[in-house]
């Protein structure tokens, strides 16, 4: 779900609420952060996120800045929302899953 242009959630494959934030307003449509943040699904195809809400499960294949000059000097982060009860506080970004403190 897009929050901002600076912030999307999205809802990692193990069930965490991840949070991406960046320091550059590029998060403008659906479309523009579709284009930024390519997202798989549990069988491991690439799947178009509408950025409408955070009930399907999904992990966070890439962040493809390629060619963005507007993207010179930014910052990126991307970490867990913790919730009682659901996930297991790690988000999957590309190929490695990483702890993610909250």
């Amino acid at each position: 779900m897009i929050l901002s242009p600076y912030a999307v959630t999205f809802q990692d494959i193990d069930g965490d609420t991840a949070i991406v934030k960046i320091s550059k307003p590029l998060f403008t449509s659906p479309t523009a952060a579709g284009n930024i943040l390519i997202f798989t699904n549990s069988s491991g195809a690439q799947i178009q996120e509408s950025f409408t809400g955070n009930g399907t499960a999904e992990s966070l294949a890439e962040i493809n800045l390629l060619g963005r000059t507007d993207a010179t000097g930014m910052n990126i982060s991307v970490t867990v929302i913790p919730q009682v009860g659901v996930g297991n506080l790690q988000v999957n970004v590309g190929t490695s899953r990483r702890q993610i403190s909250p």
